[in-house]
């Protein structure tokens, strides 16, 4: 019930800035749905029909340009999913803002996960850009038992973190956060192009918790997705409103075998309200790498 309250409240905050049900979110959405309806019969021709004929996609750092090398972009992944036999694709619910859309989804393979996050911009009916990055995520030990009841007790532990953290976090009660980590936690940053800032030990977990409290304060509005939860592991896609810039991003926690947060993987995506074009859009993103 306190997850329900927070997602409606948030939901009720998030106004100010950026305007959630226009004709471009309508737009968006019917075209990411024709989206997610390619990728799941692997139709390359449907998924590659969205984009616009000069899209971008930066696909982990790497960068396609234009219907053909975005359709060899598509045929690699699904040669690379069918080969390690990996299975149960599951997709968190996308949510939009005017030309923007996110979404998450993943697949189980042996011992890991494969979780993604995608960030799409619809203009006129068509996708000029996407970003996508992705993460793979060991199970733990406890995961991989074969034990039925001890596999809903895990995940049933899972969703009561997710539950106090989403409390703590609305609260911005620091305290409360870190209760649910490990002493030996760590936290994986990763933004634009960026390389990846690793966080390591309790207190330096707190500082940088403390710190993202602090810049979330600042933000004219929030929005969190439903979480996924699939066994140990904990995905949540959220958008922020900062002094007109939108910024996009992903959690991923993982818990260990006692019940407490092992490691926090944040990756996020800084859109502009306003910009020239698309060239200019990666040519910011290369500019942040360096």
């Amino acid at each position: 019930m306190q997850i329900k309250i927070i997602f409606l409240l948030s939901l009720f905050l998030f106004s100010a800035v950026c305007q959630n049900v226009t004709n471009e979110t309508n737009e968006t959405k019917a075209v990411i749905e024709h989206q997610l309806e390619a990728w799941v019969n692997q139709d390359i021709d449907g998924l590659v029909s969205d984009f616009a004929w000069d899209a971008y996609v930066l696909a982990n750092g790497t960068y396609y340009q234009g219907q053909n090398e975005i359709r060899y972009l598509f045929m690699n992944a699904f040669y690379s999913f069918n080969y390690s036999n990996c299975t149960n694709n599951y997709f968190g619910s996308p949510f939009y803002l005017n030309r923007t859309a996110h979404t998450t989804w993943g697949m189980n393979c042996s011992g890991y996960t494969i979780q993604v996050a995608d960030t799409f911009e619809v203009e006129n009916g068509t996708i000029k850009y996407m970003i996508s990055d992705s993460f793979y995520v060991p199970w733990s030990n406890s995961s991989n038992s074969s034990n039925s009841s001890n596999t809903t007790n895990g995940t049933n532990n899972t969703w009561d973190i997710v539950g106090r953290q989403f409390l703590a976090w609305a609260q911005k009660d620091i305290n409360a956060i870190m209760a649910d980590y490990a002493y030996d936690a760590f936290v994986i940053k990763q933004g634009n192009l960026s390389q990846a800032q690793i966080i390591d030990g309790y207190w330096n977990v707190y500082w940088v918790l403390q710190d993202s409290l602090y810049q979330i304060s600042a933000c004219e509005s929030s929005f969190w997705q439903t979480p996924v939860v699939q066994k140990n592991v904990i995905y949540l896609a959220w958008i922020r409103c900062c002094n007109g810039t939108k910024l996009v991003g992903t959690d991923t926690l993982v818990v260990n075998q006692n019940g407490q947060i092992s490691s926090l993987i944040v990756s996020s995506t800084e859109l502009k309200h306003k910009r020239n074009n698309r060239r200019d859009f990666f040519r910011e993103r290369e500019n942040d790498a360096e």
